[in-house]
């Protein structure tokens, strides 16, 4: 099976599929059929928005890290930092994540 892995700096991943459509550089990669793993650095996402992950396209699955936690209270200004990996669904039976007990850091086996 080819694996093509693409990894882009996305400065902000929005939370939704209308969303996407405002980042035509995220809603290209996830619409080409050769990226078949997705590394997305900067997601700005807090930890309590991980689970959108799995609802950026429905040809994907995830898992992500961040290094903000909103639970604490008000986060001032954007949310900072964030990784995570999409792989497509065909993926699902042979892919494992990895967590590394670190914020900034993630994996898939």
């Amino acid at each position: 099976m080819e694996c093509n892995i693409v990894s882009y700096n996305c400065r902000g991943l929005p939370y939704d599929t209308i969303k996407i459509k405002s980042k035509p550089s995220i809603s290209n990669i996830l619409n080409n059929p050769l990226a078949s793993i997705v590394l997305f650095q900067e997601t700005f996402y807090t930890k309590q928005d991980l689970s959108f992950l799995n609802s950026l396209s429905p040809l994907y699955h995830g898992v992500g890290t961040d290094t903000v936690d909103d639970k604490a209270g008000l986060v001032r200004g954007h949310a900072t930092g964030g990784v995570a990996i999409l792989w497509r669904l065909e993926y699902d039976k042979i892919i494992d994540p990895i967590l590394f007990n670190y914020d900034w850091i993630i994996g898939v086996e």
